[in-house]
């Protein structure tokens, strides 16, 4: 358990950073033209998303993940459990309740995800979706492959007070091997 506590620290440490930097959604092949957009998704197309919340007190959690790997440190090698780094950088219960009542509202099924992974997994159609992140989804030619892609045609958005990391699952441009 305290390997998996640093290791989701330092994880997050970097996530917390790339936070500062802005998680993009929006392909830059659609951004620059190379993808063309050949028509949209079925609205009853069904859609599987992982809302990824962001790290609290980055900086914190910068100084942990270099106190436990500083030899001279007396914090060296004293690990969180995971419930403790939930309860230092994850979000708050109430900030995590809010993200699901704010999906189940807009029509999203909640399907997984927990607040200390920082996530909360949702199912629904293509319509919901739009509804929920304020875009429309577009379906793209590939620029590479012979196939289309779906995507988003803006950076998804939310009525939530609460601000969203990243959200998974809103295209298909690359695809696992």
């Amino acid at each position: 358990a305290t390997t998996l506590a640093l290791a989701a620290a330092l994880a997050l440490a970097g996530a917390a950073h790339a936070e500062g930097a802005h998680t993009r959604h929006v392909h830059a092949a659609i951004q620059g033209g190379e993808a063309q957009m050949v028509g949209n998704p079925a609205p009853t197309q069904v859609m599987n998303l992982d809302i990824v919340l962001p790290v609290r007190d980055r900086e914190g959690l910068k100084a942990l993940a270099r106190a436990v790997s500083d030899p001279d440190s007396p914090q060296f090698h004293h690990y969180l459990t995971p419930a403790q780094f939930t309860e230092r950088f994850g979000p708050t219960q109430a900030d995590y309740d809010a993200v699901q009542r704010y999906m189940e509202d807009r029509g999203l099924k909640v399907t997984g995800g927990s607040r200390d992974g920082m996530d909360v997994q949702v199912r629904g159609s293509v319509d919901k979706v739009e509804h929920a992140f304020h875009v429309t989804m577009r379906n793209y030619r590939h620029p590479s492959e012979n196939r289309v892609f779906f995507s988003p045609d803006r950076e998804p958005t939310t009525d939530l007070a609460v601000k969203l990391w990243h959200v998974s699952g809103m295209d298909n441009f690359s695809i696992p091997h």
